[in-house]
């Protein structure tokens, strides 16, 4: 099979958007041969669609579920890239899996420069190669890899959220903000928000999204306690979550052993909350009146060198009341960043 050219722009207001699969993991193409209009078009004028052998394998950077990363060298440019090589269910009649789709649509749509970039998609031997920039590691290795002092730490934090404040002025949300989806290079400190297959277009009406969605220890209390029609600053209680475990040497705020025991230890935290922090505590599907009551004395424990602003920073973006959590964008003005 020759390599095809991929125009997803016509997925992106249908896929991205769409209120009644959230499945992330849900196939929504059938099967795809050489006529099919969407793989004969051209991905806009950022993507190449060229053929597969212009990437050279240098090695193999990981490997998941849905496939495995390569480092390359791009042969027309010389420039070294992320290709990411998607696996295409072995039915030939499930297709395409919707967060790959969604992935491709959503970053067509992003251009920023703490928003990974897509370069190209190749689709070859019932294979799909999206081929990325090329960022040296994670933020989670670098955590473990380097100590950080609290200008890094800002600038990371700065960073992230200028990311997430593009995306959501894109009516994007991410959904799967974690220290393995930000890529960091060590030498320039340049962060971007990467992996964006839970990632979903913000719907105008009342929609109702998946649960499943954002790894535990970064999960908003929100999602955990059964709240479906979430808002954008679910990822910015992933961020606050970020921000505190590089002011802890790079360990999670809240390592929850299971859902019961996670909203725990915010509840250890950050104290439980009332009526008065979060006006709709109560009404929360799985909330309980029998939840254990804690003070939130450790929190302030729990970072002794953050400074009085820091704090506030952090407290605003762990804010309980998704309606009260700083947004992305006014958390780029705090004066943190600048003291």
């Amino acid at each position: 099979m020759e390599p095809c050219h991929i125009d997803i722009a016509n997925f992106v207001g249908s896929v991205a958007t769409d209120e009644v699969n959230d499945d992330p993991t849900q196939p929504i193409l059938g099967a795809q041969r050489d006529d099919s209009p969407w793989l004969q078009k051209s991905f806009g004028d950022a993507v190449y669609g060229n053929e597969i052998e212009r990437y050279v394998k240098m090695h193999k950077l990981g490997e998941g579920t849905y496939g495995a990363v390569y480092q390359c060298r791009d042969r027309n440019t010389g420039e070294t890239v992320a290709l990411k090589r998607m696996r295409i269910l072995e039915d030939i009649e499930e297709g395409i899996s919707a967060s790959t789709i969604r992935e491709i649509s959503i970053l067509y749509e992003l251009s920023h420069p703490n928003v990974v970039t897509l370069h190209d998609v190749v689709f070859c031997e019932s294979q799909l190669c999206l081929v990325f920039e090329f960022l040296e590691m994670d933020l989670k290795r670098y955590m473990k890899d380097f100590q950080l002092p609290i200008h890094t730490v800002k600038s990371i934090v700065l960073q992230i959220l200028s990311g997430l404040a593009h995306c959501h002025s894109r009516r994007v949300l991410h959904r799967d903000v974690k220290p393995h989806n930000i890529l960091i290079s060590p030498s320039s400190l340049n962060v971007k928000l990467a992996d964006f297959g839970l990632a979903r277009a913000v719907c105008t009406s009342n929609s109702c999204y998946t649960q499943e969605v954002v790894t535990q220890w970064y999960r908003a209390p929100e999602i955990l306690l059964g709240v479906s029609d979430y808002s954008p600053s679910v990822d910015v209680w992933s961020a606050g979550c970020i921000m505190g475990e590089l002011l802890s040497g790079g360990n999670p705020v809240f390592p929850g052993d299971c859902e019961i025991d996670q909203i725990f230890k915010i509840f250890q935290m950050l104290g439980t909350p009332s009526s008065e922090d979060w006006g709709d505590f109560e009404r929360c599907k799985y909330f309980s009146k029998h939840f254990p009551v804690w003070n939130g004395e450790q929190f302030y424990l729990q970072f002794p060198e953050l400074d009085p602003n820091g704090f506030s920073l952090l407290r605003s973006m762990l804010q309980y009341d998704p309606t009260k959590r700083i947004s992305a964008a006014d958390a780029l003005n705090h004066p943190w960043f600048s003291s």
